[in-house]
């Protein structure tokens, strides 16, 4: 590689912005990684193009609005390694309120500049029940990750243990197993089987490596404030486990009722779901306020703005990123969180953060 004259590129012997002799080039995406790794040479302008969004509708858009950019001449890449900036010019900050779509999927892909962070989405769903026309694969999950840049993912079944299929626990741990150290696991149970349900919980995050209780009141018809759904709670934090519960517009999920689990187990970790969905956001805001062991997740309810204001209010350590994928578009959620245009510090907490603090709390 050769220095040109000031403002020139670094290139290489036929005129691309060769890679192969950065050793020191810090490689923080996969998408970037795998282009850098799998190829003997690569050209940055390259890396824009392969975001590899097959399966969501922006696709289309992106790939426009990137040819545009690469057309662009003053748009040179940005490389660097850990002591200096080698060639090109920095792209601006992405104003996360206002940002272009396609400086954003170039930046959240291939900026070299940026501190390293986890991406986490909390909440995505892996089953198979034929007789409900559910099959939700593993691949497909890791799929829709990839697609949106996401480095994990925490899956759970649609239905509830030891109902409908016995076997839930296994075909959430085969999954994890098929993909060590980009699936996590939530055991969903029904509270109403007693002992047989704590039971499961501690087979689950004692014996099975899970990290998480999901509580489902639609499907169990089991109320938040109930002796068996507490029971279920509390004993998730012996294990320093978080219960997870949906939250939304449903009788028995909105926050004022999932309240009353809060109030009578301030020990325990509990997570809203969809926070609130699409009428119960605020009150979801205005109850985490209230009990400060509720944490807010983002996933399937539509507006940045209540994102933003549950971080101003509640501070960026009580939101948690998530899709409700694979249905769901991951990516579509994050571009959500990242509209509410929070401060980096603030986003990569929420995006990642903090459930890495409470997935790794879990003994």
């Amino acid at each position: 590689m050769q220095r040109h004259h000031r403002g020139e590129p670094f290139t290489g012997e036929d005129g691309r912005h060769d890679l192969r002799g950065e050793a020191a080039v810090r490689r923080q995406h996969r998408v970037e990684r795998r282009l850098v790794e799998g190829r003997s040479t690569v050209g940055l302008d390259d890396l824009a193009s392969p975001c590899q969004l097959t399966n969501d509708r922006l696709c289309a858009e992106i790939d426009r609005a990137l040819l545009a950019e690469r057309a662009d001449p003053g748009g040179e890449r940005l490389v660097r390694d850990r002591k200096r900036v080698h060639a090109g010019h920095v792209l601006p900050q992405r104003d996360a309120a206002r940002s272009r779509l396609a400086q954003k999927a170039f930046q959240d892909g291939v900026d070299l500049g940026q501190d390293p962070r986890v991406i986490i989405d909390a909440h995505l769903h892996v089953d198979d029940v034929p007789a409900l026309g559910w099959s939700l694969e593993a691949a497909y999950c890791v799929r829709r990750l990839d697609e949106a840049g996401i480095d994990r993912g925490v899956v759970m079944t649609i239905v509830d243990a030891p109902e409908v299929n016995p076997n839930a626990l296994e075909l959430v741990a085969e999954a994890c197993a098929a993909y060590p150290g980009r699936l996590e696991a939530f055991a969903r149970i029904h509270p109403w089987y007693g002992d047989r349900s704590l039971e499961l919980l501690d087979r689950a995050i004692g014996d099975l490596g899970f990290k998480g209780l999901k509580l489902h009141p639609v499907s169990t018809i089991a109320h938040p404030g109930g002796e068996e759904t507490l029971r279920l709670i509390r004993r998730a934090a012996e294990h320093s486990a978080p219960t997870l519960f949906h939250c939304g517009d449903e009788p028995l999920t909105t926050p004022l009722t999932i309240a009353h689990a809060a109030a009578a187990c301030p020990e325990a970790t509990i997570i809203l779901g969809h926070m609130g969905g699409y009428v119960h956001a605020d009150e979801a805001i205005d109850v985490a306020e209230r009990f400060r062991n509720l944490v807010l997740e983002t996933s399937a309810m539509p507006y940045p703005a209540k994102v933003r204001a549950a971080v101003e209010r509640l501070g960026p350590e009580r939101v948690l990123y998530a899709s409700d994928g694979p249905a769901c578009s991951p990516r579509i959620e994050l571009e959500k969180v990242r509209l509410a245009g929070l401060d980096p510090a603030a986003e990569r907490l929420v995006t990642g953060g903090n459930a890495e603090r409470i997935l790794a709390a879990v003994a």
